[in-house]
């Protein structure tokens, strides 16, 4: 009777066991999770980037306005992380770094630990469009721009953009592994641009993506002091401008003319509301001419980011 009753005791404790094992092992997916924010980068500036899904061990979210995420239910160990962008305007075909129709704009290797995990990330802009003053058209033009960031093992060998009227551009090194092409257009061109990267290693990318003429009808912000060559008498001005209240971010930017004509151009201020800026007294001199404009941020996003630059208004600062 003994016997019995001891193999039952043995038998219930190993079942206590595995249940406790089975609840609190390196496999447990009750308590780990990956957590963060995704930004959007462009010429070393960031915004917070919606509405683009994350995936990990084929698990997604989509991120938030303010660009956060959280992915529950996890298990412990090594997992890949990738951002991808929807295809709500983007086509995409033969694609070596894209999920079907959506492009993976990151994607790296992490170890997800019991607990909470913190995975910050930071996307670069694909394609951009910066509407500014040509003071030789005397009117507002645009500039267009694309940028390739092979993925992490990746290498570029060569890549073009094909724009809506079958115009080819060359993407050429830029800084780092980044390749780049810009060029300028007096007049919108809207429709899907093509853009083709080939790989060291042989494979490709492709995807068509669609910049709409909403996005070329950028307002520019207005510049209403110091203006028109006024002369005044302080270091430290108040600028005073006002710009759209959807606007993403603001830069003040202030050049100094030099004495062979030339301009130097001054650290970017960042403006945190729409109607003036005290600048500080230390980066202005007294005795020399300056001329600025307000660089607004439209829309802070991978495919397309946009801003508007207007016209330079000039300014002395009397001795």
């Amino acid at each position: 009777m003994k016997k019995y009753l001891l193999i039952i005791l043995i038998m219930v404790l190993a079942v206590t066991l595995t249940a406790c094992n089975s609840g609190n092992g390196l496999t447990n997916t009750e308590d780990s999770f990956v957590t963060g924010n995704v930004t959007v980068l462009k010429d070393g500036v960031s915004s917070n980037l919606s509405n683009v899904v994350i995936e990990i061990d084929n698990k997604q979210e989509v991120t938030s306005e303010n660009g956060s995420y959280k992915i529950e239910d996890l298990d412990s160990g090594k997992a890949t992380v990738r951002v991808l962008k929807g295809a709500s305007n983007v086509s995409s075909k033969v694609v070596s770094q894209s999920n079907e129709d959506q492009i993976v704009l990151w994607e790296n290797t992490i170890n997800i630990d019991a607990g909470e995990n913190i995975v910050d990330i930071p996307v670069n802009t694909i394609a951009s469009v910066l509407k500014y003053y040509s003071e030789f058209h005397n009117k507002g033009v645009w500039q267009i721009a694309f940028y390739a960031n092979p993925l992490s093992g990746k290498e570029i060998k060569s890549g073009k953009v094909i724009d809506p009227d079958g115009k080819e551009y060359t993407l050429e090194p830029h800084f780092g592994s980044q390749w780049h092409q810009y060029w300028n257009l007096t007049e919108p061109l809207a429709g899907y641009y093509t853009y083709i990267v080939e790989f060291a290693d042989g494979t490709q990318e492709e995807f068509k993506a669609e910049i709409k003429l909403s996005d070329f009808q950028i307002d520019f912000p207005n510049l209403n002091y110091p203006v028109a060559n006024q002369v005044i008498d302080t270091v430290a001005p108040t600028f005073e401008f006002d710009y759209i209240p959807e606007t993403d971010k603001a830069y003040l930017r202030i050049e100094k003319k030099l004495d062979n004509d030339e301009w130097e151009r001054l650290d970017w201020i960042t403006i945190n509301n729409a109607q003036e800026y005290k600048i500080k007294d230390t980066i202005l001199e007294a005795g020399n001419d300056y001329r600025w404009t307000l660089q607004t941020v439209v829309s802070a996003d991978v495919f397309p980011w946009s801003e508007a630059k207007p016209q330079y208004e000039y300014f002395t600062i009397s001795k």
